[in-house]
């Protein structure tokens, strides 16, 4: 019965073993693409910018390469509204409400 264990165990063990070593995505660029995929599916808003002075139309989405653990991040700005415009004060207390929502390994 232990002889039987050993591979059982090592082949259910394995598969996920190699998939957490050489993540889900055979390529750096296949990540990328996923993630802004991913990045597209978000809440779009827009928000007055004192820097641009413009409107900035954007998705409470976006994505950021970690080269050290190979793979992009997917962060997610909580607290927006769809649709909704803010006013630049309203813009600025959102920042820093990101959270790591996805990660695309490579």
């Amino acid at each position: 019965m232990r002889k039987l264990l050993v591979p059982l165990l090592a082949s259910l063990l394995l598969p996920t073993a190699v998939y957490s070593w050489w993540g889900k995505y055979n390529s750096q660029i296949e990540a990328e693409k996923a993630c802004d995929k991913w990045k597209r599916n978000g809440i779009r808003y827009s928000a007055d910018v004192d820097w641009k002075d413009k409107v900035l139309k954007t998705t409470n989405r976006y994505c950021r390469h970690e080269a050290s653990t190979r793979q992009y991040l997917g962060y997610e700005r909580t607290g927006v509204k769809r649709d909704r415009h803010y006013k630049e004060e309203e813009y600025n207390n959102l920042i820093g409400s990101e959270v790591i929502k996805k990660y695309f390994r490579y």
